[in-house]
């Protein structure tokens, strides 16, 4: 793909909730504490999301091309909810948005991809395709393997504020969140 990705916006709530980190602790953060666990949270959603290629809450991306390719567009992260538009500008400077009987989305197992139905237009100005599209399980509904890995990642940035441990030696937990995001973590080849 010659272009950029772009994250647009993020919404719905997220997968894990202080609550259940709390309990994950054993502990009872506070208010005092609010920011700071939320802001974990947000992290360990980014990170698992990042590991497996995989939109643990509702986000919106916008891909802009140079020009429409000669085949399907990759869209990630999975799953995808919708695409939105697709949108170009022809090199007369009219502004076009595709309709959605001009394209169709293909999903198989662990790709998405949106192509058109015949072929994709010719006349475009340079750098304006824009492709809109929504991604990420619906509230409550991401998988379990990334839930507990949040929550574990998630206890352990609590408990372990500095980056370095002085005076012991430090080992993963074997079957820990390396292992839950080897289950689901999409493959993707370039």
């Amino acid at each position: 793909m010659n272009g950029h990705r772009r994250l647009v916006e993020r919404f719905d709530p997220e997968p894990v909730s202080r609550t259940e980190i709390e309990t994950h602790l054993r502990i009872d953060v506070g208010d005092a504490a609010d920011g700071y666990m939320e802001g974990l949270i947000r992290t360990a959603v980014q990170y698992v999301s990042d590991s497996t290629w995989l939109g643990l809450v509702g986000e919106r991306w916008e891909i802009g091309l140079r020009d429409f390719p000669h085949g399907p567009i990759s869209l990630y992260p999975l799953p995808l909810r919708e695409v939105e538009s697709i949108e170009y500008r022809t090199r007369e400077g009219d502004e076009v948005t595709l309709g959605a009987a001009e394209y169709r989305t293909v999903i198989r197992t662990g790709t998405a991809t949106v192509e058109p139905v015949e072929s994709w237009p010719k006349d475009v100005d340079p750098e304006s395709v824009r492709v809109t599209y929504t991604t990420g399980y619906q509230p409550g509904e991401a998988p379990a393997q990334a839930r507990h890995a949040i929550r574990m990642l998630t206890a352990h940035w609590y408990s372990m504020r500095e980056p370095a441990v002085m005076g012991a030696r430090v080992n993963e937990v074997p079957m820990s969140v390396t292992a839950l995001i080897d289950q689901i973590a999409m493959r993707r080849f370039r």
